[in-house]
């Protein structure tokens, strides 16, 4: 049985949290051992706990090496120690450990990978940004990022938009792996909780309150379309920077459709709640994977986005939804108003997004294609 050592770099869950619970949760238990490092408890370490997968807590100090301001690079000059002391205990963490592959689960850490490379233990670089369009810089550059992570030993993609972004920087191999959905947990039937049951038609945007997230748009076309059509829900399902949400309720009461907008928070039960919603839309310009377009797909709800990033890949136009120029919020109001007026459209890409999900985003391929990988890296390097 092969230990591998999941090592994440935040407590809090998201979509990189989630995928990473699934595939631990459905690989072969007779093949594979799974430990989870997280730098604090928090509501993943929570879930993991629940679900009986080990965890161990073991502070990282990479975020200092992600910088958004001048502030930011005094700040990591002043705590550059830390960086010192910070591998060093990751030296002795693994070394006590004794995992046979290490899998980042994403492409921000530092002192994990230079640990790992120092006690040659084989790794895998997991890519769920799209490096050129981060939020955040390296703090020595792109090219010092890029040879930080060829000490990983592959890397593996979520998605054709981070592929091409990433493979011409890589010297090792890299695995194009999307995620994957559990098709059976959107199969259940049970009731959300006491959200609005009506005949109003119900537009979601799900994913956490961030300005990248790019919700400003989903509020001014939500206003369109509310001048067309009034019995019309818009809920925005998710939680996160408290400041930016303030700013969005202002902006939802300043085009006069805060009565329309419902913030349910973080929900911890996502499977119930979005065979309530009728449309899935989504305004991130350049969203890596977008793990919501196959949970929505999965519970045969068509989709509205961008045509950019991981939805190019996931949604096929005018069959599992409807791809618009990136940041034209006049095309994507048409295209909602058209789903709304037209019931038999939508039910119709509903069912071909859960055979498009059924074919290529399940999560038994994606754990196949995962094992995969790990066979190549214990028998092939």
């Amino acid at each position: 049985m092969k230990h591998v050592l999941i090592v994440n770099h935040v407590s809090n869950i998201g979509g990189a949290e989630l995928s990473m619970k699934l595939l631990i949760q459905n690989m072969d238990r007779q093949k594979y051992r799974y430990t989870v490092a997280l730098p604090s408890h928090g509501p993943f370490f929570n879930l993991l706990i629940d679900c009986g997968i080990d965890v161990d807590i073991v502070k990282i100090n990479g975020w200092r090496f992600w910088v958004r301001s001048l502030e930011h690079k005094f700040k990591f000059i002043l705590t550059m120690p830390l960086s010192f002391f910070s591998t060093i205990k990751w030296i002795k963490y693994l070394y006590l450990t004794k995992p046979d592959i290490v899998h980042f689960n994403i492409n921000r850490l530092v002192e994990p990978i230079i640990a790992a490379k120092i006690l040659n233990i084989p790794t895998l670089m997991h890519f769920r940004d799209i490096p050129s369009r981060m939020d955040s810089n390296f703090i020595f550059g792109m090219n010092s990022f890029y040879r930080l992570m060829c000490l990983s030993n592959v890397w593996v993609s979520n998605s054709d938009a981070t592929y091409n972004d990433i493979k011409n920087k890589a010297v090792n191999r890299v695995f194009n792996i999307p995620n994957g959905v559990d098709l059976s947990l959107f199969d259940r039937k049970n009731p959300s909780k006491n959200y609005l049951h009506n005949k109003k038609i119900i537009v979601a945007m799900i994913a956490a309150i961030v300005p990248w997230k790019n919700y400003s748009t989903f509020l001014k076309i939500a206003s369109k379309v509310n001048k067309s059509k009034k019995d019309v829900e818009f809920w925005i399902i998710g939680s996160g920077d408290k400041g930016h949400q303030q700013e969005l309720e202002s902006l939802a009461l300043n085009l006069n459709i805060n009565q329309h907008i419902k913030f349910t928070g973080f929900v911890d039960n996502i499977y119930s709640l979005i065979n309530d919603i009728d449309i899935l839309i989504h305004t991130t310009i350049q969203e890596p994977f977008g793990r919501v377009f196959i949970e929505a797909m999965a519970a045969r709800k068509p989709i509205v986005a961008f045509n950019s990033g991981g939805a190019a890949q996931i949604i096929l136009n005018n069959e599992t939804g409807v791809l618009v120029p990136p940041g034209d919020a006049q095309r994507m109001s048409d295209a909602i108003l058209t789903l709304i007026n037209e019931p038999n459209k939508r039910r119709k890409m509903g069912e071909n997004g859960r055979i498009r999900v059924e074919s290529l985003f399940s999560i038994d391929r994606h754990c196949k294609e995962i094992s995969n990988v790990y066979d190549y890296l214990t028998h092939h390097l």
